[in-house]
This record gives structure tokens, sequence and C-alpha cells, in this order.
């Protein structure tokens, strides 16, 4: 006998490069968040399918084979609306005053880069960088392809004895800018007898970090916007990569935040899509 749909319950799923980001929506329009690893792709096909939503939103580059996947009714929402929709929701849930537009910036395995307006969300730039080359470059280096761990490990590392900064070569009051600034990334890798693995990692942190932040601020600028707001699973729990990104802005005169529970701004936001009809 067939089940007959759970017209109290509504859940958007996000496919993501390395990781499905979920939100379920239960009765009295609580919202709840769960990630996963791709790995757990058929676990969550299988929770999904079970609960027999009424509805079922999916977004991001695995959403059209993961419907095939669930065999049930499902709407698939283009990404960049649902991050522009979801991203703008978590702010005002948040209590933010960040004006629309502003750039919203989605850091995951790679990094991509939107102007968010009230009426449009427009994909304006990106990177390559993201928490994906984070972890590439920690398992060559390091022999670590956890994200937690290496983040972990960032957390006591001091960039300093890998990157080359002002100070490294500017004698003091000569330098153009704070000595503090990274002139080369990763430029005394190998050659520092105190090197740790820490400090390894913060500065790879600190490579994403600062060009991330550097690429927002000039597309933030070149649309005129004065305000840039973070989201992404690299962010989650990840003070030092957050601490960057706002800074880097902040250095050029721009308002820059991390959205919380910003991992979860695309199936939020397909989900609310899916709902209000327009997916």
């Amino acid at each position: 006998m067939t089940q007959e749909p759970n017209s109290r319950l509504a859940i958007g799923v996000d496919l993501g490069a390395s990781r499905i980001k979920v939100t379920w929506r239960s009765p009295g329009n609580d919202d709840l968040y769960f990630a996963h690893p791709n790995q757990d792709r058929a676990e969550v096909a299988d929770r999904v399918r079970q609960s027999n939503a009424a509805c079922v939103a999916l977004t991001g580059a695995g959403a059209r084979a993961f419907a095939r996947e669930l065999a049930a009714p499902t709407r698939v929402v283009a990404e960049f609306e649902a991050f522009g929709r979801g991203a703008g929701l978590l702010l005002q849930r948040s209590g933010s005053d960040l004006a629309r537009p502003f750039l919203g910036v989605s850091l995951g395995t790679g990094t991509s880069m939107l102007r968010i307006a009230d009426d449009e969300t427009r994909r304006v730039g990106g990177t390559a960088l993201g928490g994906g080359t984070l972890v590439g470059l920690a398992r060559g280096l390091l022999g670590c392809g956890d994200f937690d761990k290496l983040r972990r490990c960032a957390s006591s590392g001091d960039r300093t004895k890998v990157d080359l900064v002002l100070a490294d070569i500017y004698e003091a009051g000569d330098s153009p800018l704070p000595g503090d600034l990274t002139a080369a990334a990763l430029e005394k890798l190998g050659r520092n007898e105190n090197e740790e693995a820490n400090d390894v990692a913060a500065a790879l942190f600190g490579l994403v970090g600062e060009n991330v932040g550097l690429l927002a601020a000039a597309l933030a600028r070149a649309e005129n916007l004065s305000s840039v707001a973070y989201a992404g699973s690299a962010l989650r729990d990840n003070p030092l990569l957050c601490d960057l990104l706002r800074a880097i802005p902040a250095l050029q005169g721009l308002h820059a935040v991390v959205i919380e529970n910003g991992e979860f701004a695309a199936s939020l936001g397909a989900l609310e899509m899916a709902l209000a009809g327009e997916a």
C-alpha cells in the first residue's frame, strides 16, 4: 500500500563536491541542519526516501543524479538562486543588518561569488581555491587528508615560520605596508628547522583565506557593493579562516560577515523556493 506523503515535513538537500548538506523542516517550521560526507550518500538517500516528505528540493552539482537515486517526486532548484535565497534568510534570522545588494561568497570545495539582490542572484566570479585546495595540499605536504584534523592543527600553528612576511625583508620603519602582511605564501616551506606540521597547516589556511578575501573585496568593489557575506562548509568551526576572510575586505573599507549556519544556505534556499512554487 502506498504511504501518504507527510504534509508536515519538507527537506532541502545540497549535493556538493565533497559534502551533502540537508535542511529538514519539521512541524512548526523549525529547521534542523545535517551535514554528511559524500561517502554517506546512500544513507542520506534512504533517510530522505523513508521520510516520505511532501516536498523534497534538491540543488548542487549532484542534484539530478540524486533525484534519480531517490526515485521519488523531487524538485531540482538552480544552485546559485538557492544559495542567494538561503543566505538572505539566514542573515535575517541572525539579526544581521547587512543591506542588499551584497556579495555572497560560497566557500566549499571551490569558491563561487554572487551578487545577491532582492530580485536577482547573479554569479560575478569565483576561484578554484577552497576547502578542496586545502585538503589536497595537506595530503601532499603533510600526509593528512582529513579537513577537521587539518583545521585543528592550523589553530595552533605559526604561519610566519612558513610564509615570508614583509618584516622579513624590510628593515623596521621601511615597509610601505604593515610588517605582518604576507609577502610570499609558503616561501620558507622546508627551510626552517623549527617548522612543524601545525605551522604548515596554518600557512595553507592563510594561502586560501587571503586570496579568497582579496578576490571577494575586488569583486565587491567592481560591483559597487559595500558588504561581503561568507558561507560554506570550509568555515564551520574555523575561526582562523573566518578571521582572515573578514579582515581582508575590512582593510579596504568593506563590511564582511560570516553567515551563521552558512553551509546550509543552498539547501535552505532550495527548500524555500520549492515551497513557494519557484522551482
